[in-house]
């Protein structure tokens, strides 16, 4: 019996690595354990490759303009609890 379980979880990983394209963790559902969606692209894509441009290109702009950014705070609304 449990020979018969090592040959099918042995065919099933071999299954798995002939996937069409991308990795097996790509077609796994996230409430089963997938990664969430908005993960970064693979290295060594085009699309990661993309994103790694407009990471350069957000770090090398000047901030010294914006607006400075707001604390955020421990209270919703601004109505805190007098501790």
């Amino acid at each position: 019996m449990s020979f018969i379980v090592l040959i099918l979880a042995f065919a099933g990983t071999l299954l798995a690595s002939c996937a069409p394209k991308g990795n097996i963790g790509d077609y796994i559902p996230q409430w089963v354990g997938a990664p969430p969606k908005n993960l970064p692209p693979r290295p060594r894509t085009p699309e990661y490759d993309e994103f790694k441009r407009r990471l350069d290109a957000e770090a090398a702009r000047d901030k010294s303009n914006d607006p400075p950014s707001q604390k955020p705070t421990d209270c919703a609304g601004g109505a805190c609890p007098q501790r």
